[in-house]
């Protein structure tokens, strides 16, 4: 079980999509589908927290959220 990550929602549409695209992503780069799914959360987050094509998170954004996150795993 991958627990979600910490997210303020203002609108849940695309999430799901994101979550996919970005656990394939990252699935594909480190083999592990554990850390993908973990990472996978973490896109999903970020993308509740916006409205429509612009709550969708840059790279930038997302590795950002998930090196924060994993440097403090107590918050994720």
């Amino acid at each position: 079980r991958v627990a979600p990550a910490p997210a303020v929602e203002v609108e849940p549409t695309g999430a799901g999509d994101v979550f996919a695209a970005a656990f394939l992503i990252r699935y594909n780069a480190t083999g592990d589908p554990w850390d993908a799914a973990a990472f996978a959360a973490v896109a999903g987050a970020l993308t509740v927290e916006g409205e429509g094509i612009a709550g969708v998170p840059t790279r930038e954004r997302l590795l950002e959220r998930w090196r924060a996150l994993t440097r403090s795993p107590s918050a994720f």
